[in-house]
């Protein structure tokens, strides 16, 4: 995440352009729906909680402007059987242009 901030913040049009970055949680297909959500939060909390308060680097402070924690649970799992790598943290950036474009689709139905 060091490398990430770092190259988000060392432009203006980058830090412009990047409106978030999203680090999601995810689970196996193993177990109820609602148990899953809770351990994606979790795992998505505990990168979050790893990042602000164990690591150490220059652009910190502004990337917690930016950034969301967020559990998806089983939402993208084998749901044929449990396959141990659907437990993942994956990091989503978000982009404005592709804001853009969700606002002037809507606009222009």
């Amino acid at each position: 995440m060091p490398v990430y901030s770092g190259v988000i913040f060392s432009k203006a049009e980058f830090d412009k352009e990047i409106s978030r970055v999203v680090i999601e949680g995810h689970t196996s297909s193993d177990g109820d729906d609602k148990t899953n959500l809770q351990l994606s939060l979790l795992r998505s909390a505990s990168v979050y909680k790893y990042i602000f308060y164990d690591m150490n680097f220059p652009t910190k402070a502004p990337l917690s402007q930016k950034i969301l924690a967020a559990g998806r649970g089983e939402i993208e799992s084998d749901n044929k059987h449990d396959n141990p790598g659907d437990r993942k943290v994956v990091f989503r950036f978000q982009f404005r242009s592709d804001e853009l474009k969700k606002d002037i689709a809507k606009t222009s139905l």
